[in-house]
């Protein structure tokens, strides 16, 4: 069947920063491609997003990316996995930019829940090799995107709420070079 998808983009939303490239690349090409997207879910086997605040939250996006990336690692046709995401959300243990406390993020495992960024670091790297693994040994070529920058402010915030509401919502300066850099050095 021509008409079956050979490539799949898969992450959190920070992969639909990925999509209209991949789109005019696969369609000079004649390749048709899919894409799930999981909002603030880390497209990896094994880990878990443990939010001290919204814990429930993070359990139904474990289920729902599990399912996404067996759908692919399941799918023969799928040739070539591009996995995107916010790495730095999933190490740093915040929000680069956010106003106040909205609790910290953490990686866990399901043997595993020790809250602390060195523990989330070592959980990241194992389970993105794991991850990488497990499709490369289903032959599946993998490409995994580096982080897109964060400009460490709320975009959508500072662009539609009206001038008034600034010192509520925050400040809508970007964060220093410095403190993006350090925010994602990790990844990289």
């Amino acid at each position: 069947d021509t008409e079956r998808a050979t490539v799949a983009l898969i992450g959190d939303s920070h992969a639909y920063n990925f999509r209209m490239g991949l789109d005019e690349l696969l369609s000079e090409n004649d390749i048709r491609g899919i894409q799930n997207a999981n909002t603030g879910c880390i497209p990896v086997y094994g880990a878990s997003v443990i939010h001290e605040k919204s814990l429930g939250f993070f359990d139904f996006c474990k289920r729902r990316t599990q399912n996404t990336l067996d759908k692919v690692l399941n799918d023969e046709d799928i040739k070539i996995v591009f996995i995107a995401a916010r790495w730095s959300f999933y190490t740093r243990n915040y929000r680069l930019g956010e106003v106040g406390n909205k609790g910290n993020i953490y990686l866990g495992t399901a043997l595993d829940d020790i809250r602390s960024q060195e523990r989330s670091e070592e959980i990241f790297k194992a389970t993105v090799k794991a991850t990488v693994q497990k499709f490369t040994s289903a032959d599946k070529k993998v490409v995994l995107f580096g982080q897109v920058p964060n400009i460490g402010f709320d975009v959508t915030r500072c662009l539609f709420s009206p001038p008034m509401l600034e010192n509520l919502f925050g400040d809508c300066q970007p964060s220093s070079k410095k403190d993006v850099l350090e925010n994602q050095s990790f990844f990289y």
